[in-house]
């Protein structure tokens, strides 16, 4: 397996198949084929990403910790091909991530121009969207059965999140598991979860059915007052 200690260039590409290597690279531009290793296992490794007017790295890569994004310089790490509209951009003055978009927003940590379709996807701040739209297609579904009513045993509280003073509305998971285990999830730190679709849906099926049975004893009281 060849190994080079350093590689140093100056003014000109290197271009190689593959690259191993325990020491450090300098250079204006480097290619490489094949594969790149960094360290020898043993010891630390990183790669930084600086900018062209020099200053602090806009991206350094250490081995120990991953990709960190410097939120102290107003350059970003651009992914992009052939020189098209960026895909993702990290950008480093708003700390943030744009995919879709190089327009910077300081008051979202992601900034999304598209459609996104996800399994799960977790939150633990706010969500906002023109539309939330949610999958429904038959051929995604089985056990599919009309549904039988079982009215949710509900007290509503009002509420506000610790970290939030906002006034909020809703239900608290614990309760709703007792009666409704279906409607909650737990997360890993154990953390409880409401499917508050799910829980309006039960409620307007509640609601359906009691419309339904108050319009029968009217249609009953209409055929004895009419005799």
């Amino acid at each position: 397996m060849p190994s080079w200690k350093k590689v140093i260039t100056s003014g000109s590409d290197a271009s190689l198949n593959s690259l191993y290597t325990t020491g450090p690279i300098t250079g204006s531009n480097l290619q490489v084929n094949g594969n790149i290793k960094l360290g020898d296992g043993s010891s630390d490794a990183t790669i930084t990403f600086t900018p062209d007017a020099g200053g602090a790295p806009t991206l350094k890569y250490d081995n120990n910790v991953g990709f960190t994004l410097n939120s102290q310089t107003d350059e970003a790490f651009v992914f992009s091909e052939g020189g098209n509209t960026p895909f993702v951009v990290f950008d480093g003055l708003n700390t943030n991530v744009l995919i879709g978009t190089t327009t910077p927003n300081a008051s979202y940590k992601l900034v999304v121009n598209g459609d996104i379709s996800a399994v799960s996807a977790s939150f633990s701040g706010t969500a906002t969207a023109v539309d939330f739209i949610l999958s429904s297609d038959e051929r995604m579904k089985e056990n599919i059965i009309p549904l039988e009513i079982t009215p949710p045993d509900i007290i509503w509280k009002q509420y506000n999140f610790k970290d939030n003073v906002r006034q909020r509305y809703g239900v608290i998971a614990q309760d709703i598991e007792k009666t409704h285990p279906e409607l909650v999830s737990t997360d890993k730190e154990g953390m409880k979860s409401v499917s508050y679709i799910d829980l309006l849906v039960l409620k307007m099926a509640e609601k359906d059915k009691q419309i339904e049975e108050l319009q029968k004893d009217i249609e009953l009281l209409k055929m004895l007052l009419s005799k």
